[in-house]
């Protein structure tokens, strides 16, 4: 697969309301798994 195929399969996702809350969600949960990683790696 190119890689521009895949960069413009992932905008249309992107585009998609539902897409955004599943990513935005996805990007919190590992966030805050990285902070707490991060945090408690002292």
């Amino acid at each position: 697969m190119e890689p521009k195929a895949w960069i413009f399969t992932r905008f249309d996702f992107f585009k998609s309301p539902q897409s955004q809350s599943k990513v935005v969600r996805w990007v919190k949960s590992h966030f805050y798994m990285l902070s707490w990683n991060h945090h408690h790696s002292f």
